[in-house]
């Protein structure tokens, strides 16, 4: 434009110099030639200054478009390398983008679907992803975890707005999805969760040898002082009563293992846990640290619970210790309350041993202490087995807590800050109908005498042996077999003459359960105690309907072991419909 207009001038110039007038007329606006030319000149810088801006204006967006080029090719090599897909699509479900690519590749997403359908094709997840898309379209974000072949993925939807006015939010327009390859994440949680098991197992396993090396210390050393002088009698009873404390402890610990590994419960009842709890308060109160003041809530017409009165005694026993301790001796107030509570999977997602549990009613107890509270590094191993902040005192402690909780399908909530206390909540599945009234057990002598013949069934030969001390001392004629098979072989040979059965659960060649079920059609009245160091209710679960006469728990003492045979044969022969 500027160069055109220029050569109009040039000619106009050239006409006047040779006096044609006539010039005026090429130059639109002129009044005569000179005014033609000013105009024109006039004219011209205005061109000029427009092709200026244009210029400008030109290199202005060149270094925009450069820009904007150089910051898409970041974002593509970034999508690129990231561990994920991104995709976008309009309310119809046709993708508008899709970018990710060799995670693209690896999932068998390619380019271009014109679908998200055709996008995620034949996978048992689609119908769910399409279903959360169309859940974004109406404003709900969402996120799930499918598995490929591939590895593990999470997939993050969320509604897809146009722009908006800067003070509206935009319309949603579709859906963005960023697909996260978790693979490598979820593994690396598996190994640590690994190497803190086994550190775990290891404070387990130390602990427990601590433990029993001092109680064998007791057994080991009391004993050799009664070989050393077996005519001692001054002190022989006093002796053998210090063997027996440490054999006792050592009982103990083993039902704290059986705790901790969640087998713990021994006999299963449905118990009214605000009367459990208030009998413990009861007894507790004398022994806490007197410092510590209790608050009791008990809540009215709470639910029934299916659990072992001893298990649960034993939670409430070590929440409520812990709670006097953590006040300290500047005191403190430890709030005990039982109560029923509706919870939903969020709840339970929150708490420990969440492993699938159900949502619904469950019975709570809850211990608070207004204590110093813990740190999170604390709250983190408060459940490790022989873990505390003492300086004194060791053992299982919440570990077997926690191992009773997971034993009985509940959950443990805690609650705790420096500074603010702490709150134990424990929660048992609620069960409906009345507690089950405590029956009145048959008085049984132990002590007193018998002719019965006892078959007694063991692969270890010192419990052989300490049942046949025990039982001969009572007139009891004992026959003996060291496993199922053995034990078989000598009730079809002498079964008229057996009148009760002491089975133990776990032995080689042949197991408890194969051989009661041998003899019993040898005989189907025959009368078996059945023994095992496992919990009632894991051992008896196999011989559920069977007619068992009893259950005797290792360790026994020698009153539990006559006991349970005395009961067994003052029991009808035939138990066949129990």
């Amino acid at each position: 434009m500027a160069e055109t207009r220029l050569g109009e001038i040039q000619q106009l110039i050239l006409d006047l110099g040779a006096g044609d007038l006539s010039a005026r007329g090429r130059v639109t606006g002129s009044g005569d030639a000179y005014d033609a030319v000013v105009s024109g000149l006039n004219m011209l810088a205005e061109d000029l200054e427009r092709g200026e801006h244009e210029r400008a204006r030109s290199a202005e967006l060149a270094r925009v478009a450069g820009e904007l080029a150089t910051s898409e090719q970041r974002m593509r090599v970034l999508l690129q390398q990231l561990p994920a897909v991104v995709w976008t699509v309009d309310r119809d479900l046709r993708v508008l983008s899709l970018a990710g690519g060799r995670r693209a590749a690896l999932t068998g997403w390619t380019l271009p679907p014109r679908t998200l359908r055709a996008l995620l094709g034949h996978r048992p997840h689609s119908a769910t992803v399409v279903a959360a898309h169309e859940a974004a379209f109406e404003g709900e974000a969402d996120q799930l975890e499918f598995e490929t072949d591939e590895g593990t993925w999470t997939l993050r939807i969320e509604p897809l707005l146009a722009d908006g006015d800067g003070t509206t939010r935009g319309e949603v327009v579709g859906a963005i999805a960023v697909a996260t390859d978790v693979t490598e994440v979820r593994a690396a949680s598996t190994r640590l969760q690994h190497a803190q098991k086994l550190e775990s197992l290891g404070l387990l396993a130390g602990g427990i040898a601590h433990d029993f090396n001092n109680l064998l210390v007791g057994i080991l050393g009391n004993a050799s002082l009664i070989l050393l002088d077996p005519t001692d009698y001054s002190t022989l009873t006093r002796t053998v009563k210090q063997i027996e404390t440490s054999a006792r402890r050592a009982s103990e610990l083993t039902h704290q293992l059986l705790a901790y590994s969640g087998r713990g419960r021994f006999v299963v009842e449905r118990l009214d846990l605000g009367e459990v709890v208030r009998e413990m308060v009861s007894l507790l109160e004398v022994s806490l640290n007197k410092r510590a003041t209790l608050r009791c809530v008990y809540g009215p017409d709470l639910p029934s619970v299916e659990a072992d009165a001893a298990q649960i005694r034993q939670i409430v026993m070590n929440l409520i210790t812990n709670a006097a301790e953590a006040v300290g001796d500047d005191g403190g107030i430890v709030t005990i309350r039982t109560g029923v509570q509706e919870v939903d999977r969020a709840y339970l997602a929150e708490t420990y041993l969440d492993d699938a549990l159900e949502d619904g009613r469950y019975t709570f107890l809850e211990v608070s202490d207004t204590g110093v509270g813990m740190s999170p590094e604390t709250r983190r191993r408060i459940f490790d087995p022989f873990f505390t902040t003492k300086s004194h005192g060791r053992g299982l402690g919440l570990a077997a807590v926690i191992g009773i909780v997971r034993g009985h399908d509940g959950a443990i909530k805690v609650y705790s800050e420096r500074g603010s206390g702490t709150t134990f909540k424990v929660l048992l599945p609620a069960v409906e109908g009345e507690a089950t009234p405590r029956a009145d057990v048959p008085a049984v002598d132990p002590d007193a005498r018998s002719s019965a013949t006892v078959l007694v069934v063991d692969d270890e030969p010192l419990v052989i042996g300490a049942s046949m001390t025990v039982l001969e001392s009572r007139g009891y004629r004992v026959m003996t077999a060291r496993d199922g098979v053995d034990a078989v072989a000598l009730y079809a040979q002498k079964h008229g003459e057996i009148d009760v059965v002491l089975l133990d659960m776990t032995m080689p060649r042949m197991g408890g359960e194969d051989a009661f079920r041998e003899m019993r059609r040898i005989n189907p009245d025959i009368r078996v105690v059945l023994t095992s160091g496992y919990n009632e209710q894991e051992a008896t679960s196999h011989f559920a309907g069977k007619g068992l006469a009893g259950f005797l728990q290792k360790p026994w003492a020698a009153s539990d072991l006559l006991a349970a045979l005395a009961a067994a044969l003052a029991s009808p022969k035939s138990r066949r419909d129990r």
